[in-house]
């Protein structure tokens, strides 16, 4: 009878004492800001402004193109970006503007994050300029500053209207919305905390096609909600005949309506709130009350009356505006 023949296992090396441990694969840590680039058929300034992003001079950052289902080859050109930075993702059927942002703001786990239109775009310093504003100013939830418009070449049809003096100049929730609704700023050209504002997507997502307007003004709303100014323009912002707005201006002035009547009803607004409204509701008015008079003209008048009118400590002002309103409108 042969024996079994057996195998003695090597021995183990052991590690010398004092030696280090072998590393682990080291998990992707979270960038410092987030851009979140939601798109719908616009493959061709898509590529502007994916170019725009990777060559910033702060390069942590991750990059989220947001494909609302296109049907012309934004996902192609998606294909062939290799830098890691970048996360395509295509919804898997369209959401709609509000669907779109909400569902991009959702991916958002960075200190930081920002949104740009697929039609816009930066120069290399933007983050840098932005971030380093918000490291210097721990106290706020944004960091913002003027934008120049550009014709669909890209070419500056107007420059940006920027306050030199207010560089780093802490904001309030009120002078913050004078600058958003007057001083040539807008929510692409702006950095946001992820922290003060992430509890606020839901609701702004609420109001649809006009979200950045509702997350600014809740965002206004709220305690320690100012923004940092940042002087150096560098921010581009596409003009064109065919934008979102302009073909849906209905659906935008239902939405905004909404906005401001739910303000208004909070319960116990303070002086403050009440102040931000009125900043909002005044520096809108006249440009409303143009974009208004081609949709419903009576109703136009009574929503703006119907907001004006409840901020009582204003009525020798907001009567002035009211008159102007109903001459543009053609009601007097």
């Amino acid at each position: 009878m042969t024996a079994k023949s057996t195998r003695r296992k090597p021995a183990l090396k052991k590690r010398p004492r004092g030696s280090a441990r072998p590393k682990l694969a080291q998990l992707p840590q979270t960038a410092t800001v987030t851009v979140l680039l939601p798109t719908y058929n616009r493959v061709f300034w898509l590529q502007r402004a994916v170019k725009s992003i990777l060559a910033q001079t702060f390069r942590d950052f991750h990059l989220y193109i947001m494909d609302d289902a296109s049907t012309d080859d934004t996902a192609a050109y998606a294909s062939k970006i290799k830098d890691p930075r970048v996360t395509y993702i295509r919804q898997p059927q369209n959401l709609g503007v509000a669907g779109n942002w909400l569902n991009s703001l959702q991916r958002v786990e960075s200190p930081y994050f920002c949104l740009l239109m697929d039609d816009d775009f930066y120069s290399p310093e933007y983050l840098q300029s932005r971030i380093e504003a918000l490291e210097k100013s721990p106290e706020v939830g944004v960091a913002f500053g003027a934008y120049h418009s550009v014709d669909e070449s890209g070419a500056v049809t107007r420059p940006a209207r920027i306050l030199p003096e207010s560089d780093g100049k802490i904001f309030t929730p009120v002078q913050f919305i004078h600058a958003s609704n007057g001083g040539g700023v807008h929510i692409g050209g702006m950095v946001f905390r992820t922290g003060q504002v992430s509890s606020l997507f839901k609701k702004a997502a609420s109001y649809g096609i006009v979200i950045d307007a509702a997350l600014l003004m809740l965002m206004a709303f709220h305690k320690e909600r100012g923004g940092v100014y940042v002087k150096e323009s560098n921010f581009y912002m596409t003009h064109q005949p065919n934008q979102v707005f302009h073909q849906r201006r209905g659906e935008v002035y239902v939405e905004i309506d909404r906005l401001f009547t739910d303000l208004l009803n909070k319960p116990n607004l303070s002086g403050e709130q009440l102040e931000t409204l009125r900043a909002a509701t005044n520096l809108s008015l006249q440009e409303w009350a143009l974009f208004l008079s081609e949709v419903d003209r009576p109703k136009a008048f009574t929503t703006w009356l119907r907001a004006i009118w409840n901020l009582p400590y204003a009525k020798g002002f907001t009567r002035r505006r009211l008159y102007i309103l109903a001459r543009i409108l053609g009601l007097r």
